[in-house]
């Protein structure tokens, strides 16, 4: 199945680099794919940009399936402490009690496209720090260069994968 289909794209592109082969060479990708087991079906081959690719580096060095499950729990770790931060944020230390927290984080761990990423293996929950941070400077920065850096994460973030960066603030 094409199960973690984008991860696939994103640790054979790190495995390119590591090569010293460029990660948008489309035969590059396929010959490694191949070469590599696995199977993968995207457009146009590896498709984000190069600082992406070159952060993938580090999982590229490691097994497949090691790698598939370092990122989702880096991923999975890093939509949490972001939710958690958000929930404190948006609600404050002493507005919220411990239960109401309780089920905006199960609420959102519950979130049906969350499951989505994992099982596809996207980029969308590692992003959520940028996320998270760029919308907390970008509407309570209380100074222009906050706002600034809180624009440049989204818009970063935004770059990577454009759904979570539009989503974000609805």
């Amino acid at each position: 199945g094409l199960g973690s289909n984008d991860f696939h794209d994103y640790w054979l592109a790190g495995r390119l680099i590591l090569q010293g082969h460029s990660p948008y060479d489309m035969a590059a990708l396929q010959s490694l794919a191949q070469s590599e087991h696995l199977s993968f079906t995207l457009g146009g081959g590896y498709s984000y940009p190069l600082p992406f690719a070159l952060a993938m580096v580090p999982l590229a060095t490691l097994p497949f399936g090691l790698a598939l499950a370092a990122f989702n729990a880096i991923s999975l770790a890093a939509f949490g402490l972001t939710v958690a931060i958000w929930v404190e944020w948006a609600h404050g230390r002493s507005n919220a009690s411990w239960r109401r927290r309780l089920v905006l984080a199960l609420g959102a761990g519950v979130y049906p496209p969350v499951y989505g990423t994992v099982v596809m293996g996207q980029a969308n929950l590692i992003l959520f720090p940028l996320l998270g941070l760029g919308v907390a400077l970008a509407l309570d920065g209380t100074t222009v260069a906050r706002r600034f850096w809180g624009g440049a994460l989204l818009g970063l973030a935004a770059i990577v994968k454009l759904v979570p960066g539009a989503f974000v603030v609805p």
